[in-house]
């Protein structure tokens, strides 16, 4: 459900219990709240990881740059082994992926792999991104993830369609699980501000403005300012200026 109007600045009140609550102010309106219950691995040694990256991706249609966040599938690079590599695997279609690695993991840099066939304005150069990551045999591999990244022939002066902000390990897979809440504040640019409890969360939502029928006042307690009821102030007006 979207709360307050374009041109708000909105600030969000959310609490999961007395040691764990906070306030997020939020520019840009209008926004989405949801509280979701989720699945959260107790971390141990048979905890798998994802390698979640948070990154800005470049949309042809529009020029611009999105904000986005996902978990990377992978493949190991040819390696002269007789046995596969025993990584947590996710298969879509004919494919499967590598989606779980074991820690430590390390990001190895971004190299050029060749142009591809594609019908746009100008060819995509495919690259790979490369990770070391270990299996549950405890031994190190190189892992990438292809990506058509580059418009044009030469990267320099094109636009990168991924650019990683960061990355960070996500526990996906254990042997047991626990449950806990996420609050997930999105605003109107697509930007998700997550926050993460033991209990369900309680929260609202100030869009910066006085309902119908009220006068903005400053003051000194959160969130700055009150709403007075305009009939109320009216009244102690006319009375003080009988008085005079």
């Amino acid at each position: 459900m979207p709360h307050c109007n374009s041109g708000n600045k909105a600030t969000v009140t959310y609490n999961f219990n007395a040691q764990n609550k906070g306030r997020l102010k939020i520019s840009n309106c209008p926004l989405d709240v949801a509280a979701n219950q989720v699945q959260t691995p107790i971390i141990n040694s048979s905890t798998w990881y994802a390698i979640r990256v948070h990154c800005d991706e470049y949309k042809e249609s529009t020029g611009q740059y999105i904000r986005n966040e996902f978990d990377l599938r992978m493949k190991v690079v040819e390696e002269s082994r007789t046995q596969s590599p025993r990584f947590y695997y996710d298969s879509t279609g004919a494919h499967s992926y590598i989606l779980g690695v074991r820690p430590p993991v390390q990001f190895l840099g971004l190299i050029d792999a060749g142009s591809t066939i594609y019908s746009a304005r100008c060819s995509r150069r495919l690259y790979r991104y490369l990770f070391s990551a270990y299996d549950d045999d405890g031994v190190k591999h190189v892992l990438c993830w292809d990506r058509d990244n580059f418009y044009g022939n030469n990267p320099e002066g094109c636009p990168q369609i991924y650019i990683f902000r960061n990355w960070v390990l996500r526990p996906i897979n254990s042997d047991n699980h626990e449950t806990s809440y996420e609050l997930i504040i999105t605003d109107s640019t697509g930007r998700k501000y997550k926050a993460r409890g033991k209990e369900e969360p309680t929260y609202s939502v100030d869009c910066g403005e006085c309902p119908p029928g009220t006068i903005r006042c400053s003051s000194d307690t959160p969130p700055g300012y009150c709403c007075l009821p305009c009939k109320e102030v009216r009244t102690r007006i006319n009375s003080l200026a009988a008085r005079i």
